[in-house]
């Protein structure tokens, strides 16, 4: 399913900017909100919330669980969604690896802590709401197995605490380890995303000035470079459109055509001169109004 994220993040820019040159589609918005299941290809976290749990030797137990689990995928598919706890079993248990969860739970007292495990062996029970899995912990200290699994990375800080028999409310967010490398229309996707989704935020945040400036000041010169910077942030929303219909193609599994490997090539030789206009602009905003 074609991602839906850039488009939102346009609307935002262009709003800010209050002089939109594309409008959100109805369609687009209509889609953010249904379930949908994620690309086979994608690395996926889900997160699974459940009211209390329990850890007994190696067998970790979620009571209660709720059916509705969140799916989020990383670049270049970015797209969420909900599926039901049987997906989660069926998606994130035939990888490579087993994944690894961090929990999030309400010890004694109604302290909080966090803890990461490495989880297999899933068994759920639909009727009970009962989801169990076999579940080893690992160590803050042990890198190798936290660097196969990067988003969970900002969880290690906070992790380390030793899981009670009992705890009460807990958020499981999963990673799935990698199911295969990345092709490499799919690294090169990836590398132009990496390069022109920074760009978005900077161009807002030019417009924002610019018209700040041009309606405290009143100077003709605000205007005109408003105008200049309209024209440019065009230019931009034109290639922008260009690597996100690049996206809906490696997301969707399917290799660049001889095509849109040229596309792809144009947007990399843009990339210098776009990012150039941004910095411009981006350090009138740093010298201020009166700069």
């Amino acid at each position: 399913m074609r991602t839906f994220k850039l488009s939102l993040v346009f609307t935002v820019v262009l709003a800010l900017a209050s002089s939109a040159i594309v409008e959100a589609s109805p369609h687009t918005a209509s889609r953010a909100t249904q379930s949908h299941s994620p690309s086979p290809m994608a690395d996926l976290l889900a997160v699974v919330n459940a009211p209390r749990g329990t850890f007994n030797k190696n067998r970790l137990t979620f009571e209660h669980v709720r059916s509705n689990v969140t799916w989020f995928t990383d670049r270049p598919y970015r797209d969420a969604g909900f599926f039901g706890v049987g997906n989660l079993v069926q998606l994130f248990f035939t990888r490579q690896s087993p994944p690894n969860a961090a929990l999030e739970f309400v010890g004694a007292g109604g302290s909080h802590h966090v803890a990461i495990v490495e989880v297999s062996a899933p068994h759920y029970e639909a009727k009970a709401a009962r989801l169990e899995f076999r579940a080893k912990p690992i160590a803050k200290s042990d890198t190798v197995s936290l660097a196969e699994h990067p988003w969970l990375s900002s969880f290690r800080r906070r992790s380390g605490s030793k899981i009670p028999r009992r705890f009460g409310t807990v958020v499981a967010f999963f990673d799935s380890a990698p199911a295969s490398g990345q092709t490499s229309d799919e690294a090169l996707v990836q590398k132009l995303s990496d390069e022109y989704e920074p760009l978005v935020p900077t161009w807002g945040r030019i417009f924002i000035f610019l018209r700040g400036c041009f309606q405290s000041t009143h100077q003709m010169i605000w205007e005109k470079l408003l105008t200049v910077a309209n024209g440019d942030f065009e230019k931009f929303l034109g290639l922008m459109r260009n690597v996100e219909t690049l996206q809906a193609v490696v997301a969707e599994g399917r290799s660049l055509s001889v095509q849109q490997q040229q596309l792809a090539a144009e947007l990399e030789a843009k990339f210098p001169e776009q990012q150039k206009t941004s910095t411009e602009f981006a350090e009138l905003e740093k010298r201020g109004c009166g700069g």
